[in-house]
């Protein structure tokens, strides 16, 4: 039922989608990824996504604007936001000629609407990797201008992470206004996702075999560490 929807402009229909998205996402998230079952879920998303190809950018903007609004992890976040840009680069982009530049406050205001989780420094090392990813293509759907990429990002930090930020600053002065989007995606990193953690993983992923092991067991195991 869902690879029959047609692309529409009715707002019922867009809805419809979304709804039906959410559907897929819950039955997903009773598996692991990338389990048959999950996989086909993409592959769900994927032609859904280019079944928006003949719309406005309007409907797919606020499709994606909407799935994000729900509950998802980082990770499905990722996933879906990027079956979206590879099968509708020209529409995700936002690109369109000679259209002006939009003021600041009007780009801080429409990366709020995707209501991407605030960081906070907390938790398992991968998440802040999984959060600069989102942001990522968040950025390459709105066509974000890279000099308020920093600017939104940091909107989005909390508690100890904001903190830190605050602190390395404040030993700076003068030097946080040349800071780039580049330059943020590796303080982060360097940070929260440090490289002895990332080598530590890649030794896991070198030695590991399958052991005891059922297949799907070490196929998950496999992604995991191969991911750093």
């Amino acid at each position: 039922s869902v690879l029959s929807l047609r692309p529409t402009q009715d707002t019922g229909a867009i809805f419809q989608i979304v709804e039906a998205l959410l559907h897929v996402k819950k039955r997903c998230s009773r598996v692991s990824w990338p389990s048959p079952q999950s996989l086909h879920t993409m592959s769900i998303f994927i032609c859904l996504a280019a079944r928006l190809l003949n719309t406005d950018k309007v409907l797919f903007r606020h499709l994606h604007k909407k799935c994000l609004s729900f509950p998802f992890t980082f990770s499905f976040q990722v996933l879906f936001l990027a079956a979206l840009s590879c099968c509708a680069p020209e529409l995700s982009s936002g690109r369109e000629p000679d259209h002006q530049e939009l003021p600041q406050a009007t780009v801080v205001a429409l990366f709020r609407d995707y209501h991407l989780e605030k960081f906070s420094g907390q938790g398992d090392p991968r998440v802040a990797d999984e959060w600069v990813q989102v942001l990522e293509i968040i950025f390459e759907v709105m066509n974000c201008p890279d000099r308020y990429r920093m600017l939104c990002a940091q909107i989005q930090l909390t508690g100890d992470a904001r903190l830190w930020w605050q602190a390395y600053w404040s030993m700076r002065p003068g030097e946080k206004d040349g800071c780039t989007w580049d330059q943020f995606k590796e303080l982060i990193r360097e940070k929260y996702y440090p490289s002895y953690y990332r080598a530590a993983m890649e030794r896991q992923f070198l030695a590991l075999t399958q052991g005891t092991r059922t297949v799907d067991e070490y196929e998950r195991e496999f992604t995991r560490l191969g991911a750093f």
